[in-house]
């Protein structure tokens, strides 16, 4: 899964919001959305999470937790800082997790791609 669609949305109203039936002021009431990744069950398929985070303190303690709470067989972690803005620039540096392996490669986006490619086939998956 390359992008959630959305952990929570916003319940809904019908019809058009008028302005001058809300007021100067409205509230917001959000729910939590399925979550696609976990809900996707399969004796053939290979789930494989990809995961931005910007508490790099954490971000691979709570990467490798999707491992086993979405039973995903490997987590491409982009831990978000000042030195790896993914976003806009050409490099970028991941990480991919699996239960057995951590590894790390920095490079142009491109060539991050073929490695997660060849990282994949080297797993067996």
């Amino acid at each position: 899964m390359a992008a959630a669609i959305s952990d929570y949305i916003p319940t809904t109203k019908k019809g058009k919001l008028k302005k001058q039936d809300i007021g100067n002021e409205m509230q917001l009431t959000l729910y939590e959305n399925i979550d696609i990744l976990k809900s996707l069950q399969g004796n053939n398929l290979v789930k494989i999470a990809f995961k931005a985070e910007c508490d790099a303190e954490n971000a691979i303690k709570n990467a490798i937790k999707i491992l086993d709470s979405k039973n995903c067989a490997m987590v491409c972690l982009n831990i978000i800082s000042e030195n790896n803005m993914s976003f806009g620039n050409n490099t970028n540096q991941m990480y991919f997790l699996t239960k057995d392996t951590r590894c790390k490669i920095q490079d142009n986006k491109f060539n991050i791609s073929l490695k997660l490619c060849q990282h994949i086939e080297s797993l067996g998956l």
